[in-house]
Formats: C-alpha cells, structure tokens, sequence
C-alpha cells in the first residue's frame, strides 16, 4: 500500500466524536532526518510495511 495523500487528523476530532471509536490504529514514527526522502518504505508498530510518498518540495 502506498500512502500519497492525508485525508485528516485523527487530534482534530472533537474528544466526544465516535467516528474513529473502535477501529485498529497503527503508529508509524519518521525521524525528521528521513523526511528529505520523498519515497519512504517504513514498518508500523505492528508490523504492516507500507510505502510513504511525499509530495514535492515538503522537505
């Protein structure tokens, strides 16, 4: 799976929303040296690799 685009942010909902209640989350931690790659290859914490592709110029 690649990920081009950022549809939103789950911080932005407000604390009472249930949109997101009970679906599985993954966390995926880029250091801010990796962010000069626009293509990134990067593991989940539970295990699920995925591919990153930043636009251009968003280094």
């Amino acid at each position: 799976m690649i990920i081009e685009k950022i549809l939103g942010n789950l911080h932005e909902l407000p604390p009472e929303s249930a949109d997101y209640a009970g679906l599985h989350r993954e966390k995926v931690i880029l250091p801010s040296a990796q962010l000069v790659k626009r293509i990134q290859r990067v593991t989940t914490d539970h295990g699920k690799e995925l591919g990153i592709r930043l636009p251009a110029g968003s280094g």
